[in-house]
Protein backbone atom coordinates (compact mmCIF):
# COMPACT_ATOMS: atom_id res chain seq x y z
CA UNK A 1 0.00 0.00 0.00
CA UNK A 2 1.39 3.40 -1.32
CA UNK A 3 0.37 5.99 0.14
CA UNK A 4 1.50 9.42 -0.12
CA UNK A 5 3.67 11.17 2.76
CA UNK A 6 1.98 14.37 3.63
CA UNK A 7 4.05 17.49 3.92
CA UNK A 8 5.63 20.04 6.41
CA UNK A 9 2.71 22.23 5.92
CA UNK A 10 -0.24 19.53 6.54
CA UNK A 11 1.34 18.55 9.01
CA UNK A 12 1.75 21.31 11.27
CA UNK A 13 -1.53 22.19 9.96
CA UNK A 14 -3.42 19.27 11.43
CA UNK A 15 -1.54 19.62 14.77
CA UNK A 16 -2.45 23.34 14.66
CA UNK A 17 -6.40 21.98 14.52
CA UNK A 18 -5.76 19.23 17.25
CA UNK A 19 -4.46 22.16 19.83
CA UNK A 20 -7.09 24.55 19.05
CA UNK A 21 -9.98 21.58 18.36
CA UNK A 22 -8.40 20.60 22.49
CA UNK A 23 -8.71 24.06 23.34
CA UNK A 24 -12.80 24.63 22.33
CA UNK A 25 -13.29 21.47 24.59
CA UNK A 26 -11.32 23.41 27.68
CA UNK A 27 -13.39 26.50 26.89
CA UNK A 28 -16.70 25.04 26.06
CA UNK A 29 -19.16 26.09 28.31
CA UNK A 30 -21.96 23.42 27.05
CA UNK A 31 -23.16 20.02 28.97
CA UNK A 32 -21.39 17.98 26.62
CA UNK A 33 -22.62 14.76 27.32
CA UNK A 34 -19.27 12.79 25.71
CA UNK A 35 -16.45 13.77 27.13
CA UNK A 36 -13.82 14.84 24.97
CA UNK A 37 -11.39 12.36 24.00
CA UNK A 38 -9.26 14.37 21.12
CA UNK A 39 -5.29 14.34 21.48
CA UNK A 40 -4.38 16.11 24.23
CA UNK A 41 -7.72 15.81 26.33
CA UNK A 42 -5.62 15.11 29.59
CA UNK A 43 -3.30 17.59 29.67
CA UNK A 44 -2.84 19.88 32.54
CA UNK A 45 -3.38 23.95 32.39
CA UNK A 46 0.38 25.04 31.70
CA UNK A 47 0.88 22.48 29.02
CA UNK A 48 -2.18 23.35 27.49
CA UNK A 49 -1.07 27.05 27.46
CA UNK A 50 2.40 26.09 26.14
CA UNK A 51 0.34 24.29 23.47
CA UNK A 52 -1.53 26.85 22.69
CA UNK A 53 1.66 29.67 22.61
CA UNK A 54 3.04 27.02 20.11
CA UNK A 55 0.55 26.49 17.87
CA UNK A 56 0.13 30.15 17.21
CA UNK A 57 4.31 30.51 16.57
CA UNK A 58 2.97 27.95 14.07
CA UNK A 59 0.81 29.23 12.39
CA UNK A 60 2.84 32.71 12.52
CA UNK A 61 5.69 30.70 10.69
CA UNK A 62 3.02 29.52 8.03
CA UNK A 63 1.53 33.10 7.42
CA UNK A 64 -1.81 32.39 8.56
CA UNK A 65 -1.36 35.31 11.38
CA UNK A 66 0.83 38.03 11.84
CA UNK A 67 3.25 39.21 14.51
CA UNK A 68 0.22 42.02 15.62
CA UNK A 69 -2.73 39.28 15.69
CA UNK A 70 0.05 37.23 18.23
CA UNK A 71 0.58 39.75 19.88
CA UNK A 72 -2.76 41.48 20.68
CA UNK A 73 -4.54 37.96 21.03
CA UNK A 74 -5.92 36.98 17.90
CA UNK A 75 -7.84 40.26 16.76
CA UNK A 76 -7.87 40.99 13.46
CA UNK A 77 -5.11 43.18 11.50
CA UNK A 78 -5.91 46.40 10.09
CA UNK A 79 -2.64 46.70 9.21
CA UNK A 80 -1.29 43.74 7.29
CA UNK A 81 -4.84 43.03 5.97
CA UNK A 82 -4.65 39.26 7.51
CA UNK A 83 -8.46 38.15 8.83
CA UNK A 84 -7.78 34.91 10.43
Amino acid sequence: MSEEQPTLKETVEWFIEAVESARRARESKSGQQVSFHGDFASINPSSAKALDYWAARLKLALGKKCQCQLEAGDSACDMHGIEE
